[in-house]
């Protein structure tokens, strides 16, 4: 005797009657006779493939990712070892658009302290500009307004470069002075123009 299917019991079954049984018992019948098998097995057979390609596929990207981590931490193997040997990073203080160095090295011919004045302030200035400022941005004994102050930061650099030229004996007073002939110099020459 046959045992109940699931979820139904022993009495629903026999009153389902031989029809219901026939259905239920056809397809074991094609079954065992070969004619699902084929089917099955090609049903079957796809399923595997998939599923090794599938494998096959995490396997590939399970060696890419180590191969990637393995780069990643060459990298930042190297990456500490040339830490220690690499200069720090120096920020470039630019002075109208020229180094120290650059500016340093426009004097380097220069024998007389009027002369290295001169050229500085003919490489950061422009003529109009040194006749138009002044060095304090003070007004002087005149009676005329005072005129707006050089920039502050190239005068510093003129008398760091001038001082490491021609010594350090040589004052501030003196490099105003130097850079104050240089002014009336310019505003002589604009007026016999």
């Amino acid at each position: 005797m046959a045992m109940p299917g699931p979820g139904t019991s022993q009495s629903e079954e026999d009153r389902a009657g031989p029809a219901a049984r026939d259905y239920v018992a056809l397809p074991m019948k094609r079954k065992s006779d070969g004619i699902l098998s084929p089917c099955q097995q090609q049903i079957c057979l796809n399923r595997v493939k998939k599923m090794e390609q599938l494998e096959r596929m995490v396997l590939d990207l399970q060696q890419d990712v180590l191969s990637l981590k393995k780069k990643v931490q060459r990298l930042e193997s190297l990456s500490f070892q040339e830490e220690p040997h690499r200069q720090p990073c120096e920020v470039v203080e630019l002075f109208n658009g020229y180094t120290k160095e650059q500016l340093k090295e426009t004097i380097r011919f220069d024998q007389k302290i009027s002369t290295a004045c001169k050229t500085l302030l003919y490489k950061l200035f422009t003529s109009d500009y040194i006749q138009s400022h002044s060095i304090t941005g003070r007004r002087g004994n005149t009676f005329r307004e005072a005129k707006p102050m050089m920039d502050e930061r190239c005068i510093k650099i003129i008398r760091v470069l001038l001082k490491q030229k021609f010594g350090d004996h040589l004052s501030d007073t003196v490099i105003t002075e130097k850079i104050q002939n240089v002014q009336k110099a310019l505003r002589q020459k604009f007026k016999t123009e």
